[in-house]
């Protein structure tokens, strides 16, 4: 079996269109709903499940529990740049269930879509791990590792499928949000974030949501350097 684990951003589409142009057979796509997704992911989910079904692979969608907010609720604060403790608990161990129900063998090759030259954190990436401490020993294969950006922006247009002009948004704001990742938050976002760090008495980033916000828009520095901050986790968080 192979399983593309991701969360439907450009890295995640790109390499389902890999694979399809492959003729890679027995594919599933999984992927993990956090319930701190950004306004109108769900929707962007939804039309890449059916990107997949089309393409002629199999699309699970997995709910993490606890979703976000009840796990920063149970611990009491937010996770940070430098203790990013949330993907595992809220991507991996849902993932990891699924695995030992469907692959109780570990036999599945997981496969995910990231490259070297898409953050300096994978510059020297391998194209497999032969055991992956993250996925029970399981396999890894990074396809795309060596792909240029004009062979990755290509498969991208062959999906068809809408180029995010964003990282994924099944988490957002993240915990590694800054510059423009920041200055585009809508208001439903940052109204939900507020809330939960007034309930936490404790904020998500070093002020509170709205003055971050403000002050990434009035910003002349408005990088977006995420990926390079942790956010290509081994569970592919952004992408």
């Amino acid at each position: 079996m192979n399983i593309i684990f991701g969360n439907y951003g450009n890295p995640t589409i790109t390499v389902i269109q890999w694979a399809y142009e492959q003729q890679l057979a027995d594919v599933t796509v999984v992927t993990v709903t956090t319930g701190w997704e950004g306004e109108g992911w769900i929707q962007r989910v939804e039309q890449a499940e059916n990107f997949v079904i089309h393409h002629g692979y199999k699309a699970v969608r997995l709910i993490s529990k606890p979703l976000f907010q009840e796990l920063m609720e149970d611990r009491g604060y937010f996770p940070s740049t430098k203790f990013q403790w949330c993907a595992g608990f809220l991507k991996g161990l849902p993932f990891l269930d699924w695995l030992d129900e469907h692959d109780p063998h570990a036999e599945a090759v997981i496969i995910l879509g990231k490259r070297r030259l898409a953050s300096r954190l994978n510059f020297d990436l391998p194209e497999f791990i032969e055991e992956s401490e993250h996925y029970a020993d399981r396999k890894i294969w990074y396809p795309l590792y060596k792909h240029t950006d004009d062979q990755f922006q290509q498969l991208l247009l062959n999906s068809g499928l809408e180029i995010l002009q964003t990282r994924s948004l099944e988490c957002d704001p993240c915990v590694n949000s800054f510059g423009k990742d920041l200055a585009r938050l809508v208001d439903k976002d940052i109204i939900k974030t507020k809330q939960l760090e007034e309930k936490l008495a404790t904020h998500i980033f070093s002020l509170p949501i709205a003055e971050m916000v403000r002050q990434a828009r009035q910003s002349k520095e408005n990088n977006n350097k995420i990926f390079d901050m942790g956010c290509g986790s081994p569970f592919g968080c952004g992408e």
